[in-house]
This record gives structure tokens, sequence and C-alpha cells, in this order.
């Protein structure tokens, strides 16, 4: 007790024993240890969360590029045979939509004559402007030359996309291929509109079959060499 000076007052001054010291340092030491499990806990969680999200992204990441490659043709990026098969019942048979049979021209004679990795080049070309021509539409890789192409548009259209088209081609040049020509055929959806879609495709490849014939008469090229 310590007498408080000029008043009647005593300040009575309590010191932990060396026991409470003990039961403090150990009390510190438990909160400590609770923060640092605490700590070390939450670290872990994040840890998880992100190795978790990681391998979930990447595995959707996997899911969709193993779709891709069911449904895309691996050389030039487009849908190919089997996309086209499973579309066919889905392409739409109502409102403003065109139909184009494609075949890109000389493959043959490329490949004989230039090898196989000029014909690739020559394909390749062909999807890169058909990509351009066709965007927002679907087109479809059914062959080793031959090409469908959908796409919504008014039946006035197509004479103007098919223009494009040429032009696109025209203006394509390759290291080994300096030239790059399509036979285009196409009918607009009002043209049939009780026909089926392979019926329609079939007609729009009847008439690209007539360009094709032109090309090969004035190029005097025969197509089967």
């Amino acid at each position: 007790m310590v007498p408080v000076k000029d008043t009647h007052w005593t300040l009575i001054m309590s010191f932990p024993s060396a026991a409470e010291k003990k039961l403090q340092g150990q009390a510190n030491k438990s909160a400590q240890s609770l923060m640092t499990v605490i700590s070390t806990s939450l670290i872990a969680y994040i840890i998880l969360i992100v190795i978790f999200t990681f391998t979930t992204l990447h595995r959707e990441r996997r899911l969709a590029e193993q779709a891709k490659q069911l449904d895309h043709d691996g050389m030039t990026g487009l849908f190919n045979r089997r996309a086209y098969d499973e579309n066919l019942a889905r392409i739409p048979t109502d409102g403003n939509y065109l139909y184009f049979a494609i075949d890109v021209n000389e493959l043959k004679r490329t490949n004989d004559n230039l090898g196989h990795a000029a014909g690739d080049e020559l394909l390749m070309g062909a999807a890169k402007c058909m990509k351009t021509c066709f965007a927002g539409g679907k087109v479809y890789r059914i062959g080793g030359d031959e090409f469908v192409a959908v796409i919504k548009a008014t039946p006035e259209s197509g004479k103007i996309l098919r223009q494009r088209l040429h032009e696109l081609c025209t203006n394509w040049h390759g290291k080994k291929v300096k030239e790059l020509s399509m036979s285009v055929g196409f009918v607009s959806l009002d043209e049939y509109p009780d026909k089926k879609p392979r019926e329609i495709i079939a007609l729009a490849d009847e008439r690209m079959y007539l360009e094709k014939s032109a090309f090969y008469q004035q190029s005097g090229h025969n197509r089967r060499r």
C-alpha cells in the first residue's frame, strides 16, 4: 500500500505473482498458436480455392477444345462434315436465308503439280476468304474441296456475296500458290420455301457445277487432271 500525499487515500498496488505470470505467458502463447493455426488454415483454404478454380477452368477449356475438334475441320478451322450432318436438321427453313455450295477450283491440279502442301495452302486460303465473306453465317467443309455456307441474308444479297467472294479470291495470293478460284452456286430459301434444307443445298450444288463447268471450259483445263 502506498499513501497518496496530502490526501487520506491509500493506493493499493498489486503485482502478479510468478504463477500468474506463468499463466499469462501460457495464455499469450496459446493465443499466438491459435492465430498461427487460423492464418495457416486461411492460407491453405485460399490455395485450395485457387487450385480448384484453375483445375475447373482448365478442365472446361479442355472439354471445349475437344468439342471444337469434334465439330471443326483441323486444317481450315471451318465446321466439318460431322457438324454439317448434325446441324442439317436445324438449318433454318424460314426467314431470309441463303444456301451456298462452293468448290475450290484446280485443287487436284495444284496437288499434282505443286504438291499437297500447296493444295493445303489453297484450301486454307479458300477458308479464310469464306470466313470473311460469310461472317455471321456458318461455313462447313463437307469434302476435300467442297464447302457449304448458310447465312441469314436477303435474296438480293446472294449475287453481292458471290461477287464479294470472287473478289476476295482474286486478291488472295499464297507463298506456294499464286491464284485462288472458287465456283459458287446459291439458292435463296424464298425460291423454294417448301423444300427441305438438303434439297435446297442440292439445288445450290447444281448451280455451282454450272459455274464450275464454265470455269474449266474457259481455262481449257480438264478438271480431272
